[in-house]
This record gives C-alpha cells, sequence and structure tokens, in this order.
C-alpha cells in the first residue's frame, strides 16, 4: 500500500512536471510567434485595400493618415462630378473613420485640431466652397466660395482662407521659372522652394500646352528645381526626365531630401511609375526607393521623417525607411484568380459611342475640378489619345 502510494504521488508529481514543461513550451512558441508577426510586417505594407484609395495628407501627430477615395457623383450633366470622401485611416492597426463625403485637397490647422478643405456645393452647376470640420465635435462650417485651382489655407489668426488668387502654375518668388510650373511644395523651414517645371520644345514661349490640352510628344521633359524663396541665385536642378511626368515633391522633416515619383508617358505605364529620393545639396544623388513591378506614386513623407506614404496601384502603403524592403516582388498570392494574359481580338468588341472620364488631379495639362467627368465621343477620345 505505501508503495502504491510513493508511486502514485511519483506518477502525479512526474505528470505535473510534463504538463507544466509542455505549457510551458506551448507558451514561448505563442509568444515567439506573437513576436515575430509584430517584427516582420511586410516593408512597404498596405493601409488600405479597396483598389480606390488616394493619399491626401498625414496627420500633424503621425498616428493617422487622411485617404480620399471618389464617392457618389452629383449633376445631370455632362459634365458631372464625383464628390470626394475623406477618411482619416491610424497607421497602427488601420481602423479607418470617415470625416467628410466632399472634401477635397485637406489641409490641418496649426493646432492640429481643424480641418479645412475645399466642398463641391450643389447638385448640378455647383460652386465650390471652402469648409473647415472641428475633429473633436464633427461639426463643419461653410466659409465661403471658393477657386478649386487653389487649396485653403490657415492665416496666423487660425482662420481658413483662400490662397493667394491667380495661376496655379505661377512660382510665388522673384525670378522667372523655366517651362509650365506643374506643382511646389516650400522646405519645412519654408525658406527654399522645390517645384516641378515642364518643357516642350514644340511649343512657344509661355505656352504650356499642345492644341487639344495635351503636351507634345516632342522635345518634352520633366524637370525638378530647388530655388531660395528669397529669389537669390538662379534655381538648381536636381532631377530631369524627357517623357515622362513628376509628382508633387515631398520635403523630408529635415529639409535635406525630396521624395517625388516619375511615370513614363505611353500606353499602359502606370506600372512604370516609381518613388525616387534625392539630396537638396547633391543633385547627383537621385536614387530609387525600391524595386516593383506594381504602381508607386505620390510620396509623402511622415512627420518623424521615418516613413514614406506612397499610392499604389489605388491603395495607400507605407514604407520604413529604417528597413530594407522584405516583400518579394512580382510574387502573385496563392489565392489570387490570374486571368489568362491573351487578349480577345478587337473584331469580337463593339466600342461605345461615347465614353466618361474623370478628371484625375495629377493631369495638370487640363484646367478642369478633380473629379469632373465628361463624356466623349469614342472615336475623338481614341483620337486624342492615339497619335
Amino acid at each position: 500500500m505505501k508503495t502504491g502510494n510513493r508511486m502514485g504521488r511519483g506518477g502525479t508529481l512526474v505528470l505535473a512536471i510534463v504538463l507544466a514543461l509542455a505549457m510551458l513550451s506551448g507558451l514561448t512558441l505563442h509568444l515567439a510567434a506573437g513576436s515575430a508577426t509584430a517584427q516582420e510586417w511586410a516593408n512597404p505594407r498596405p493601409l488600405t485595400a479597396d483598389g480606390r484609395s488616394r493619399l491626401a495628407a498625414w496627420s500633424p501627430d503621425g498616428d493617422a493618415l487622411l485617404v480620399a477615395r471618389w464617392g457618389r457623383v452629383v449633376g445631370d450633366g455632362p459634365p458631372r462630378q464625383a464628390l470626394s470622401e475623406l477618411w482619416a485611416v491610424d497607421v497602427r492597426d488601420g481602423s479607418a473613420n470617415r470625416l467628410s463625403e466632399n472634401a477635397l485637397r485637406p489641409v490641418y490647422a496649426p493646432d492640429g485640431e481643424r480641418l479645412a478643405y475645399l466642398s463641391y456645393v450643389g447638385e448640378g452647376g455647383g460652386q465650390w466652397h471652402i469648409q473647415t470640420l472641428d475633429l473633436a465635435t464633427g461639426e463643419e462650417q461653410t466659409v465661403g466660395p471658393a477657386d478649386w485651382r487653389q487649396p485653403p489655407a490657415w492665416s496666423d489668426v487660425g482662420e481658413a482662407v483662400q490662397r493667394r488668387p491667380g495661376e496655379r502654375h505661377t512660382l510665388p518668388v522673384d525670378g522667372r521659372a523655366t517651362g509650365f510650373v506643374t506643382s511646389m511644395a516650400w522646405s519645412p523651414d519654408g525658406e527654399r522652394l522645390a517645384y516641378v517645371s515642364f518643357t516642350d520644345s514644340a511649343l512657344s514661349v509661355g505656352d504650356a500646352l499642345s492644341v487639344d490640352g495635351a503636351p507634345s510628344a516632342d522635345g518634352a521633359t520633366s524637370t525638378l528645381w530647388l530655388v531660395d524663396a528669397a529669389g537669390a541665385g538662379a534655381p538648381r536642378r536636381l532631377a530631369r526626365r524627357s517623357m515622362a511626368t513628376f509628382s508633387r515633391p515631398s520635403w523630408s522633416p529635415d529639409g535635406r531630401t525630396l521624395a517625388f515619383s516619375i511615370q513614363p508617358w505611353g500606353a499602359e505605364t502606370a506600372a512604370a511609375a516609381d518613388v525616387w529620393l534625392v539630396e537638396t545639396d547633391d543633385p547627383g544623388s537621385e536614387r530609387l526607393l525600391f524595386h516593383s513591378d506594381l504602381e508607386e506614386r505620390n510620396p509623402a513623407w511622415s512627420p518623424d521623417g521615418r516613413y514614406l506614404a506612397f499610392e499604389r496601384a489605388g491603395d495607400v502603403w507605407l514604407f520604413d525607411l529604417a528597413r530594407e524592403p522584405t516583400i518579394p516582388e512580382s510574387t502573385p498570392a496563392p489565392d489570387v484568380c490570374l486571368l489568362p494574359s491573351a487578349r480577345a481580338p478587337l473584331a469580337q468588341q463593339t466600342p461605345p459611342e461615347t465614353i466618361r472620364v474623370i478628371h484625375r488631379e495629377a493631369n495638370v495639362h487640363r484646367d478642369l475640378p478633380p473629379g469632373q467627368i465628361d463624356e466623349i465621343p469614342f472615336e475623338a477620345y481614341v483620337k486624342r489619345c492615339v497619335p
């Protein structure tokens, strides 16, 4: 009996030890798996996954990104207008909150507690107005009419105002720009201005567009320039490409580096758009952010300088500049449905009589509000797009 009792207690002790070790082993594996998940995020990683998102702005604290998405279409048309929804997406967990169904070109107030943006007011034949949004209460207020060509700004006394009226492609510094200015961005300290110009040798001086509203294919060049705000000295060229479009440049918080995207001209060239970096004090330093077979465009630096947000094939992505790229390129997921690459003969397709085209803000060669939808005869559209 005693021997049996001792064996029973010993068996119980052994069993307890085995169970404890098993639990500890399982706990250790669980923690390791959790740590790997937290530390091995793909770089870059997607922040949205709907295929229709556009990058708008970082929040001042860097915790969220403002993301725009085309929403409801208004007006009997043609033309008609697509309203731009505005969402705040948390970069830490991906949670999203819709701020407005009608907000374009948002700008944070200096205190980060309000937003100013452009809104399309009126169902048909409407007008653009400046509106403000209190982020704490959700209250929207209309400031007044606005020119869609100019985003709103915040005055020194905290009021939302229209930017300086005039041509949107005119430099606000002394001196003359070389070519047609397509975008610009002030340095964080306000002492320098980076801008992109477009030149076309087939055009006369001061002319920016060809007859049909599209740039000529002969001698067309995009250039990234840097100029002092005081206008001292000639603009310095940082990057140049022929037959390509540059995005609006984005400054790093320390003012040392500019990020921008380059897309070659031509049909089906979106996948060739890439993000580039260049040091502001070294014009020969431009370098590709990372290699990819997908479309990357419109980069924007986070307030702390660690991340670059950008648009990738219709979604917003984040790249950690402190890490190397980790995702394999051009490798489809196992559950992705791949369509046959062969196209059906054109003879089997009946072209439509008209085609609806939504105007993208990146197309600076047409003086139209972003989101305007035009209905164009199909043959006229083909003649415009195909040389």
